[in-house]
């Protein structure tokens, strides 16, 4: 994955979303709701947050039966600066 600016790789990858990363490892929440209630997060706000990490491809969004399901794809990182 490619970031256009350090603070873009440190607000994505910042230590509050790795926790939700962590969360969604190890958790393995059914839906966004559950995700919210197991992190103390906002539901709106967490939408955010995953909509951004699924765009750099940190996570995937699945649908199941009406529910938006997060999976994680990536929670160890190698960090190239140029």
């Amino acid at each position: 994955m490619w970031f256009h600016s350090t603070s873009s790789l440190a607000a994505v990858l910042s230590d509050d979303n790795r926790a939700v990363l962590r969360t969604i490892r190890d958790a393995k929440p059914g839906s966004l709701a559950e995700l919210a209630e197991l992190t103390g997060r906002k539901p709106p706000n967490l939408s955010r947050t995953l909509k951004t990490m699924a765009s750099y491809g940190l996570v995937e969004l699945r649908r199941d039966k009406g529910l938006l399901v997060p999976v994680v794809k990536a929670t160890e990182f190698l960090v190239v600066l140029d």
